[in-house]
């Protein structure tokens, strides 16, 4: 349930996510999170940086996310104009749970999501923290119908089983290019 008076327009700087049992960065409700150069890493039971449907406006910019036990960055599904931004950010050597190794992405975008730009990040499997770190896409948006996002000019590759894996329904507002897989 989102608070009645949900934390709107929070600029973080240089912060750190790190080492935790569950998630890096958890948002859950609110409007306008702008996270600049921070950190996400560590995270043995959990993503690096996760975003529930009652968020809106999202930036991720420069931000290291890697070693984290499942997706480096998950945008959960339902919010058809999210405004998620990820910008120039290095994440690697996520799903890093050798009991799941490989069954989680760089970065999850969940069904129905809209309204986001991922744009020249470099997303691989890399040195982690803990275990292998072999995540399965670089970008993986899920089935169903999620509309205007740009997914561009992304650095995708060595990942377990590729670049970007989209999954949504064929809309005219989406774009998917000039990605290296």
């Amino acid at each position: 349930r989102a608070p009645s008076h949900p934390p709107q327009w929070l600029y973080f700087s240089e912060v750190l996510g790190d080492s935790s049992h569950s998630f890096g960065w958890r948002i859950e409700a609110g409007c306008g999170f702008n996270l600049v150069n921070c950190w996400a890493s560590g995270c043995v039971g959990g993503c690096g940086v996760v975003i529930l449907p009652a968020v809106d406006t999202v930036a991720l910019i420069g931000c290291f996310i890697m070693g984290n036990a499942q997706d480096g960055v998950r945008l959960m599904g339902g919010n058809a104009q999210s405004h998620l931004r990820v910008e120039g950010c290095t994440i690697i050597g996520n799903s890093s749970d050798k009991s799941a190794n490989g069954a989680f992405s760089g970065i999850a975008i969940g069904a129905g999501s809209g309204g986001f730009v991922v744009t020249g990040n470099m997303i691989y499997c890399g040195p982690p923290l803990q275990g292998t770190g072999s995540a399965d896409w670089g970008i993986s948006i899920a089935a169903g119908s999620s509309d205007d996002f740009i997914v561009s000019g992304n650095l995708l590759r060595p990942n377990a089983k590729g670049g970007v894996r989209d999954e949504s329904s064929e809309a005219k507002g989406k774009v998917l290019a000039m990605n290296v897989a």
